[in-house]
């Protein structure tokens, strides 16, 4: 399982943003015709780790979570949830609740997660939805 997948494993199956987007979660871009709430998010850069022995085995890239709304409160209230999901996370990430117990799925070892950057991205005339961009740094374990 990589990064990615364990993000949208976590957040799929997070209580109060699955309420709002379910699994409309997507790496990259928008479906053609997507149902709204949604959140897109694709790595901006990852920064490479050096030391003078070994590799650390520990990466930190930087991912943008667009959160979208067909109003803006809609999106900023996505936003919200996302915050509450991510910002300062540590522990595995990648696993899945079960009918009744957690099922533990190969997972990533998550170190810390920084918010870093969040603003209103502009209204979208054509599709009249909203957004909110956020920008975290997640430290883990390669």
């Amino acid at each position: 399982m990589g990064i990615e997948d364990a993000l949208y494993t976590y957040l799929s199956n997070h209580e109060e943003l699955s309420k709002l987007v379910g699994t409309r979660i997507y790496p990259d871009h928008l479906p053609e015709s997507p149902n709204y709430p949604a959140i897109v998010f694709n790595m901006i850069s990852s920064p490479q780790n050096h030391t003078m022995g070994k590799d650390p085995g520990i990466a930190c890239p930087r991912y943008e979570f667009t959160c979208w709304g067909k109003t803006k409160p809609n999106a900023k209230n996505v936003a919200s949830q996302l915050i509450a999901a991510l910002k300062d996370y540590s522990g595995t990430m990648g696993t899945k609740k079960g009918e009744s117990e957690e099922i533990a799925v190969e997972g990533i070892a998550v170190q810390r997660i920084f918010l870093d950057d969040e603003f209103d991205d502009e209204m979208d005339p054509i599709k009249g939805t909203y957004s909110r961009v956020l920008e975290f740094i997640i430290w883990y374990e390669e």
